[in-house]
């Protein structure tokens, strides 16, 4: 498997496994759907994104996770319609076919650098860049920027008031608490997970994983 395909798949998988908050893979026919979208030179953003708002429209809604990712095929693939429309009228190339890592590193974190709303938001972007050094070509992308993205959560819920952070680790709680039956770790993830998009909408900060 090429290394851009399995990090392709791995970022889908694991958000689509967080997000599910049980099991830990997917299915042959899933990863069949996933390719399909690899193959088109559909970039991961649109996808998790899509898997994002859905799931969050179903917790809303108090309904339970769905348990295949098939479930969002005609969702993504509206995203990819849309997706096309407004960046390309033909086929496109995978962008780590055509980026190095750091290159793609670097184009993300211009973006949401770009995108800060405040000082104090910009400079911990700044620093969680210049923390991170030379980027290896072999590296996984996709694993790394989500681990950047933890870093910059955490440091942006340090920027939080303690009324601010209660609040929102109450109310991520909740979300976890009403998704239905799921072991510990699970919900203790999409706890997590959900924490993190509070956060992150907060401070108007989007994903470095979101601008791969």
């Amino acid at each position: 498997m090429k290394p851009e395909r399995q990090a392709y798949l791995s970022a889908i998988e694991r958000t689509f496994v967080t997000l599910r908050g049980r099991g830990f893979m997917l299915s042959p026919k899933e990863v069949a759907l996933v390719d399909r979208w690899f193959q088109a030179g559909v970039p991961a953003r649109v996808v998790i994104r899509t898997l994002q708002d859905g799931f969050a429209r179903r917790t809303q809604r108090r309904q339970a996770p769905p348990s295949t990712l098939t479930y969002f095929e005609s969702q993504i693939d509206a995203a990819i319609d849309e997706w096309h429309r407004k960046h390309t009228s033909g086929p496109v190339t995978a962008p780590s076919e055509v980026d190095s890592a750091g290159a793609q590193l670097g184009a993300a974190f211009e973006v949401v650098i770009e995108a800060a709303v405040s000082p104090e938001v910009r400079s911990l972007l700044e620093r969680v860049q210049a923390e991170l050094g030379a980027v290896a070509e072999d590296v996984d992308v996709y694993s790394l920027t989500t681990d950047l993205d933890e870093r910059i959560v955490a440091g942006l819920s340090e920027l939080l008031s303690d009324e601010e952070r209660s609040n929102m680790t109450q109310a991520a709680c909740e979300v976890a608490r009403s998704a239905g039956n799921m072991s510990a770790r699970a919900r203790a993830r999409l706890e997590a997970a959900e924490f993190a998009r509070t956060v992150l909408a907060h401070f108007h900060v989007s994903q470095l994983s979101e601008s791969l």
